[in-house]
């Protein structure tokens, strides 16, 4: 008797580690960010389950043109000392939220002051979460439609529908009927900049490193300046271009817009004018011509296409990763077998770096 006491003993804690392993184990809880439009000028974060969550750290996009001097204010949480600072750089609000109580719902509102009668312009909105060992993982953050625009004008969405970015399925790279670039320019007035990026693809025959690539995207005329440096073209993000050593007569400047519409524009000093564009949904190409007293510009914005790769994965591609990654979607990336190498490999460095500004800022 006591030679089987003295087994059960020893299967015991076996038993209750099976016990342990076959128990079914609480679910961890993930940090679920929104941002949503309030008021004209003034929106609020949300975060639900974040009590595993040390800190949240989110990236406002906003239009100059429109918006400044954002505020903000915190429930659940707290902003660290550094604060202040993270309001200073304009058109890209950077704020940190540490959940030091824990908290499993966090509430940020921001404040803007609102420039002119136009809509006011949110070009995205990032996140990252930091969880309670360290490790940082980016976080998407469900938008409602954008507060500049009605809901009767949301590209593909009935009226009476508000749509969620983060819920709208994955498009097509390119809908039926669309076309790319024309194989040649001639036509058209030279940008300032000598060179568009699309001719600089088509004629490029070096290596297909990143650095080589993204350098194809830089010497444009310091004169006319775009913000984002790469937009997506989605139909809903606008382009900020500065235009400097401009001068006006008597009448006003003409602007005309093709590819995309013009939202607005307006002179910020003697001779500088601030005009921002939005692309059409999968526009490859548009350009903004202005007339001024002293000069004709005729300028090709970097827009490119949105591809069907999440934007936190092509932020993520490294020089190291990036050829591999290229040739991947050159050879085998369904809907573009179509079109050239040269516009494949545009259209992947495009996102991409686009895809990284967007984190960096």
């Amino acid at each position: 008797m006591s030679r089987i006491s003295a087994a059960l003993r020893r299967c015991l804690p076996a038993a209750g580690l099976l016990l342990h392993l076959a128990a079914p184990q609480p679910a961890r809880s993930e940090c679920a960010l929104s941002f949503l439009p309030i008021e004209e000028s003034k929106y609020l974060l949300k975060g639900e389950g974040c009590e595993e969550a040390a800190s949240v750290s989110i990236t406002v996009d906003y239009d100059t043109a429109y918006l400044f001097a954002p505020e903000a204010t915190v429930m659940g949480g707290s902003f660290p000392e550094e604060y202040r600072t993270a309001l200073q750089t304009p058109g890209s609000l950077q704020l940190r939220i540490l959940n030091e109580e824990r908290s499993a719902a966090l509430e940020a509102t921001l404040y803007f002051q609102k420039r002119g009668d136009y809509p006011a312009v949110i070009n995205f909105v990032t996140a990252e979460v930091a969880d309670l060992s360290g490790a940082v993982s980016p976080v998407q953050v469900e938008m409602a439609a954008p507060a500049n625009l009605p809901e009767e004008e949301v590209p593909g969405k009935p009226a009476g529908q508000t749509p969620s970015v983060a819920q709208e399925p994955l498009h097509e790279l390119l809908k039926a009927g669309d076309q790319p670039p024309p194989a040649s320019n001639a036509s058209k007035a030279p940008p300032p900049g000598g060179k568009t990026v699309l001719e600089r693809f088509r004629e490029y025959s070096g290596t297909r490193t990143f650095a080589a690539l993204k350098a194809l995207f830089e010497g444009g005329d310091p004169c006319c300046s775009q913000t984002p440096p790469i937009l997506v073209a989605d139909g809903r993000k606008t382009a900020r271009i500065v235009l400097s050593g401009v001068e006006t007569a008597a009448g006003p400047p003409r602007f005309t817009v093709s590819g995309g519409s013009l939202v607005s524009a307006r002179r910020s000093s003697d001779e500088e004018w601030v005009v921002v564009v939005r692309p059409d949904r999968y526009a490859w190409e548009v350009r903004l011509n202005a007339i001024f007293a002293n000069a004709v510009i005729d300028l090709p914005l970097a827009v490119v296409p949105p591809i069907e790769i999440p934007r936190r994965q092509l932020a993520q591609i490294n020089a190291k990763t990036f050829p591999a990654r290229l040739q991947s979607f050159v050879s085998s990336y369904k809907g573009v077998s179509k079109y050239p190498v040269w516009l494949r490999e545009y259209l992947f460095t495009a996102n991409c770096l686009a895809a990284r500004a967007g984190r960096e800022r």
